[in-house]
């Protein structure tokens, strides 16, 4: 199974969220398009917008998702992750991503993915040298800095946070990355 990108719990202890389309907006201004695209709960007033943010020139997707409760009774955030996204299925993949440590900052890490679940996060409620919010994934591990098809994925903030690369039996690959559900709730 996928890494879950949401988990609730709501007032009457249900646990199950099933999210379907509703409807999309899109706003233009001077160097950017903002699409919305919004789903509902089926049984509860709960809406989630998913914000997809192109800027003029640059190859770059901003992706946001807002939790919207229009229930009178509270509901529990167990688990928000920000964006979650597949790339071509069949291909052989590399992971790059950073590590380090006092005085040896920003290490660039490289392995071959194989079929396995790798989790990259930081529970210390910040980034630093030792833990940055930042994982691309390449094709047969041929990408350098001139040229090659690279899929990144950063976060943009520096707390608590957890990156999941996926590789399956179907030798699909995809980056699932957001706040580390590890003591978290809202």
């Amino acid at each position: 199974f996928d890494e879950s990108c949401l988990k609730i719990t709501y007032a009457d202890g249900c646990r199950d969220t099933n999210l379907f389309y509703e409807g999309y907006q899109v706003e233009e201004d001077k160097d950017r398009i903002v699409l919305k695209i919004t789903l509902k709960e089926t049984l509860y007033p709960l809406y989630v917008h998913l914000n997809y943010v192109i800027y003029e020139g640059l190859d770059v997707i901003d992706r946001y998702a807002v939790i919207e409760n229009q229930d009178d009774f509270p509901l529990q955030l167990e688990n928000v992750k920000s964006a979650s996204f597949y790339v071509p299925r069949g291909r052989k993949y590399r992971l790059t991503h950073m590590s380090g440590k006092w005085a040896g900052e920003h290490i660039l890490e490289r392995r071959m993915l194989s079929q396995s679940k790798i989790v990259l996060e930081t529970r210390n409620g910040e980034s630093g040298p030792d833990s940055c919010p930042w994982v691309a994934i390449d094709e047969e591990g041929a990408a350098n800095e001139e040229s090659g098809k690279v899929w990144e994925a950063a976060l943009h903030w520096s707390g608590n946070w957890r990156s999941i690369v996926e590789l399956d039996k179907f030798d699909q690959a995809r980056i699932t990355m957001g706040i580390n559900e590890f003591d978290f709730g809202w």
